[in-house]
């Protein structure tokens, strides 16, 4: 399956405190919303063959296409697209066997994330 889902905020951004306990800000709910619809239309185009089960194993390919050319860590973009991607598939983020995080061309016009998301041989099919 692949995605091109909208650039996520960082992970500094997505977390709050509200009475004491830890939530997610508007904008982390936004993406998460905004990721979920997308993986929905992925899946009507796809079918229900792709979906992957909670025994499956999971390879995640993740190319960042930032707005600017500011200093960002990409491991702190990975977390909320990741959280919502599972989150709408039903399946847990301890299912990705294999995640690679890569670093694409900025484009202010249309800043992104493009997801590639791929089953993971089974060790009889290895």
């Amino acid at each position: 399956m692949t995605l091109t889902l909208p650039y996520p905020p960082t992970t500094n951004h997505a977390y709050t405190v509200a009475r004491g306990r830890k939530v997610k800000t508007l904008k982390a709910r936004q993406y998460a919303n905004e990721v979920g619809w997308r993986v929905a239309d992925e899946l009507r185009v796809e079918g229900d063959a792709w979906a992957p089960t909670k025994a499956d194993r999971l390879y995640v390919c993740l190319v960042a296409h930032a707005p600017d050319k500011r200093r960002r860590d990409l491991a702190n973009i990975e977390k909320l697209a990741l959280d919502a991607i599972c989150t709408a598939l039903g399946i847990d983020d301890s299912q990705i066997d294999q995640l690679t995080i890569c670093r694409g061309s900025v484009d202010r016009a249309h800043p992104r994330l493009f997801v590639r998301l791929d089953l993971m041989p089974t060790e009889a099919a290895a």
